[in-house]
């Protein structure tokens, strides 16, 4: 379980994607309205990143992408361990 910057649950979308690979691809989080976020099951082990994709503008195509700690650079972001597939999170806490 994490927690978004208040305000960005509507624009925004979480996910959890493999460290290993340079695919955005991975789990969806659930964002609650409150905006922590949450992943469920199923994750196989493995080291993760924790990424924040933010629309731009409403009604826009474009996101913008923030890894995990607050990193616009894939290679600064910190990296979870998943030995098993409990739900995990973190909170990310950056202003954009």
């Amino acid at each position: 379980m994490g927690r978004l910057i208040p305000g960005l649950r509507r624009n925004a979308r979480i996910k959890l994607i493999h460290s290993e690979f340079s695919s955005r691809e991975g789990f969806t989080g659930l964002i609650a309205s409150d905006g922590r976020y949450y992943f469920e099951g199923g994750i196989p082990p493995g080291e993760y990143l924790i990424l924040a994709q933010v629309q731009a503008q409403a009604e826009s195509n474009k996101w913008s992408d923030l890894y995990y700690p607050g990193a616009i650079k894939r290679t600064e972001a910190l990296r979870f361990g998943c030995l098993a597939s409990p739900p995990i999170g973190h909170s990310i806490s950056t202003r954009l």
